[in-house]
């Protein structure tokens, strides 16, 4: 025989998977994809985290009103960056720190009565400031 095949010859037909390239390729897609969604979660994060914390507010600050009612004495509240202060004498009580909500400084005052003295508390937003109403904690713009 003049022509002859080879056995020798290697085919592709029987080798199944990805070559590097192709595995680096779709690597380097899904990191752009990631880096594109990352700050959109974070930032809807951040945005629960301090409607949730305004929350908490709220609640602490009811929660103060039924005590100086209960205890038929006047409550005083310092609010400041993002801590809540109990004015107890010359002594500032931390009872409450936030992580995600700054807050302008404030004083409370909750009376006996179950009256509170203000009706919104400012909140420090990126590039401005926003008024949140005690009563029903909505957001007034």
């Amino acid at each position: 025989m003049f022509f002859q095949l080879s056995s020798n010859k290697t085919s592709r037909t029987g080798t199944y998977g990805f070559t590097l390239i192709e595995m680096l390729v779709v690597m380097l897609l899904m990191g752009l994809v990631t880096a594109m969604v990352l700050p959109s979660i974070s930032s809807i994060y951040d945005s629960y985290a301090r409607q949730s914390e305004r929350k908490q507010l709220f609640w602490l600050i009811k929660k103060l009103s039924m005590e100086s009612f209960k205890n038929a004495s006047t409550v005083k509240v310092k609010l400041h960056n993002n801590q809540v202060y109990m004015l107890a004498g010359a002594q500032n009580i931390v009872i409450k720190s936030f992580d995600h909500l700054q807050l302008k400084e404030i004083i409370l005052v909750a009376y006996p009565s179950g009256v509170i003295s203000l009706d919104t508390i400012t909140e420090l937003v990126p590039g401005g400031e926003r008024e949140i109403a005690i009563s029903g904690f909505t957001e007034i713009d």
